[in-house]
């Protein structure tokens, strides 16, 4: 590979070079690319016509800049992540201002970037809703979690929660008081939801359940912490449930699926066993 000169690859037309890279696995790409400054600087060039490259996680950190964590730049960024699929994306410490907001949506636009999880973590965001929901609209994420951050708006939170583009996620997590009421509970399709301060009764919470019993309503996981103080009787009234040996409370559904209910004070939790699975290997992976 290091001699370019007996590698037959290189007497080929280019647009044929071109369809045998997007058949190689992208590991194979990259071994070659470390053998041949030649075929090195063809992928550069040519980098948007191959398939996308895949990367786990990543991290925006003000200070921090390691294999991982980058601190954010919008060149480097373009080039180092071009054409790439990334898992998920974590913003830690940081403004989030218009300026930001712009510079991120063209770069990603610009070197065609997937991201699939957004979350904010310790940030400050003092754009509004609409600009903030539009960036969700460019990477197409699935699923998005803000935590441990502030707003400036005092209506973000409700006003992103709205938006069309948040209702359509799959996964959606604020640690933030949004003020969603009933009706918004009663309408969310999201598979996972997890929402703080919010004025939703418990009368709309047994009647989600209710739904999802008589096999009109699919989730994996909801999350609420409702105005007052819960009462496990409200929120199972009419249901059929039972307990296991730990006293937790299950129920099903018409196709034999089972969800789990937990309450404490305000809060409470409604899961699925797949769920429960995925959040303990997150806070392993996180330790």
């Amino acid at each position: 590979m290091s001699d370019c000169k007996q590698f037959p690859f290189f007497t080929l037309p280019c647009d044929m070079q071109i369809e045998v890279l997007k058949k190689l696995p992208l590991n194979d790409i990259l071994s070659a690319r470390l053998g041949s400054t030649a075929l090195n600087n063809l992928v550069e060039r040519y980098r948007l016509s191959l398939p996308y490259r895949s990367f786990p996680d990543v991290q925006f950190h003000p200070v921090m800049s390691d294999s991982k964590h980058m601190q954010y730049e919008e060149k480097t960024f373009a080039k180092r992540f071009m054409k790439g699929e990334i898992g998920g994306l974590t913003i830690s410490y940081m403004e989030i201002t218009n300026d930001f907001i712009a510079s991120l949506e063209r770069a990603i636009k610009r070197s065609r970037i997937r991201v699939y999880r957004l979350g904010l973590d310790y940030c400050r965001i003092s754009v509004d809703a609409q600009s903030f929901s539009h960036l969700l609209e460019v990477m197409g994420i699935f699923e998005l979690s803000i935590v441990h951050t502030v707003t400036v708006s005092n209506t973000f939170t409700l006003d992103l929660a709205t938006k069309p583009s948040v209702r359509r996620l799959e996964r959606f997590g604020i640690l933030l008081p949004t003020n969603i009421d009933d009706e918004y509970i009663l309408e969310s399709k999201n598979d996972w939801l997890a929402v703080c301060g919010t004025n939703v009764t418990e009368a709309a919470v047994n009647r989600y359940i209710k739904e999802f019993v008589e096999g009109k309503r699919t989730f994996q996981y909801l999350a609420l912490e409702l105005p007052n103080t819960i009462d496990s009787a409200n929120i199972l009234l009419d249901i059929d449930f039972y307990l296991d040996i730990d006293n937790s409370i299950h129920f099903l559904n018409k196709q034999g699926e089972r969800r789990s209910l937990g309450i404490s004070d305000k809060c409470i939790q409604i899961y699925s066993d797949m769920a429960i699975h995925m959040i303990e290997q997150h806070m392993q992976q996180t330790k």
